[in-house]
């Protein structure tokens, strides 16, 4: 059903190249004034970069259309979260009264939901995934609909289904999604 490549941490393809980084910078997440192209060895992404975006896209119709995977994953490199991007663009769309689980929902939801939309117009057979993780857990709030071939992946709290008040706040969490 999920095809051949990785389940997560797909963008990373598309940024962690030498040649991407040298080529162009401006794809990478702004920290501490520089742009984080080492950053965990493949970089950290910009989403709000016109240029990661359509790199990204293009990559991932290519990876449709050569190798036929049903679903590709979309999601950011480890570690996104913890960071993030501080360019003005990305910094206004970060909501850190959602808390630890929701602060980067808005903003890392919106990318995927538009990578996801564009690959629905030339892919509507074929899926994108993203992961629940990190700041960006939480569902979006400022999103209507998500595309319909956009999949989330859940990564539930495995330690806790023993506890019946964790199962409920899994529930409850699946419920928010949905």
């Amino acid at each position: 059903v999920v095809g051949l490549t990785q389940l997560c941490h797909g963008m990373k393809y598309v940024h962690r190249r030498e040649e991407m980084k040298a080529a162009h910078p401006e794809i990478y997440a702004l920290r501490r004034g520089a742009r984080a192209t080492g950053f965990s060895d493949s970089g950290s992404p910009c989403l709000s970069s016109a240029e990661l975006f359509q790199k990204h896209v293009a990559y991932l119709r290519a990876v449709f259309d050569h190798f036929n995977e049903p679903m590709i994953s979309i999601d950011l490199v480890d570690g996104f979260s913890g960071m993030g991007c501080g360019c003005e663009a990305c910094r206004v769309q970060i909501t850190p009264e959602r808390g630890m689980d929701g602060s980067m929902s808005d903003y890392v939801w919106g990318y995927l939901n538009r990578v996801a939309a564009a690959l629905y117009e030339s892919h509507p057979d074929r899926f994108v995934s993203g992961l629940t993780y990190g700041a960006y857990r939480l569902p979006p709030e400022k999103l209507d609909r998500m595309a319909p071939n956009l999949a989330m992946i859940v990564i539930p709290p495995r330690m806790d289904m023993h506890d019946p008040e964790a199962r409920r706040a899994q529930e409850a969490f699946l419920a928010a999604w949905r």
